[in-house]
């Protein structure tokens, strides 16, 4: 009989978008690298692509409306160890407006004098 004691958890190394990131678009694409002593999976909370097993995780998830986002990675390793990363972002999908608030007077006007 094995049995393996393992009280670690996957360390998350690097997560993108970074903090505070400006994303645009309908989904957003997050990468996750972690380690661990053993194997373990990751999953982007709220996506539809499901768990992948590796070191390195791409996923995605729906936005929304523009605002604060928070995106929520559990990494898990073979014994049930969590980690739980969080990462926000702000989506801005609404382009910029302009308001005339004061027209010019018709006609030409040059205060150009010719000689």
């Amino acid at each position: 009989m094995n049995i393996t004691v393992d009280g670690v958890r996957p360390v998350a190394t690097s997560l993108a978008p970074a903090v505070g990131a400006l994303v645009r678009g309908s989904r957003i694409a997050g990468t996750i690298r972690f380690r661990d002593d053993s194997w373990a999976t990751a999953y982007l909370l709220g996506s539809a692509e499901g768990v992948v097993i590796g070191p390195v995780v791409t996923s995605s998830v729906w936005v929304g409306r523009d605002g604060a986002r928070t995106f929520q990675w559990d990494v898990v390793d073979g014994v049930g160890n969590l980690t739980r990363v969080y990462r926000t972002v702000t989506v801005d999908n609404t382009g910029p407006t302009l308001r005339v608030t004061k027209a010019p007077r018709t006609g030409p006007r040059s205060r150009a004098r010719s000689k």
